[in-house]
Parts: structure tokens; sequence; C-alpha cells
């Protein structure tokens, strides 16, 4: 239970960060770019015309989310 619980406040932590930072609210076909939580690299984060899906990845320590 404690590790679920650690994994929700991570998630939720990322989530506050990507939203914070404009990532959720991107409409489709759009990207935009901004300072990655974990090693301020180059992020950018995607919304799929064709679904709606978000990607977010750094290029520099990779993959942040796919929703």
């Amino acid at each position: 239970m404690e590790d679920d619980n650690k994994c929700i406040d991570s998630l939720l932590i990322t989530l506050n960060y990507l939203k914070e930072n404009g990532a959720l609210d991107i409409k489709p076909g759009k990207q935009i770019e901004f300072k990655c939580m974990h090693c301020d690299g180059r992020a950018i984060a995607s919304r799929a015309m064709s679904n709606g899906h978000l990607w977010v990845v750094c290029y520099n320590c990779g993959v942040l989310l796919f929703q």
C-alpha cells in the first residue's frame, strides 16, 4: 500500500508540473517546448490529431508521459 501511495504521489507531482507548463492544455496537432522536471533538459509535449493522445518526451533523459 505504501508503494502504491508513492506511485500516486509521483504521478500527481508530474501531472501538476505538466499542467503548470501548459502541456496538458495543448490542442490536437500542436506541440510546446519546456524544461524537463527531472534534468532541466529540453522537453516537448505534443497532442495527436488522430486520437488526442498526449506524448511528452525529454531529449536528455527520455519519455516522461504517454497517454
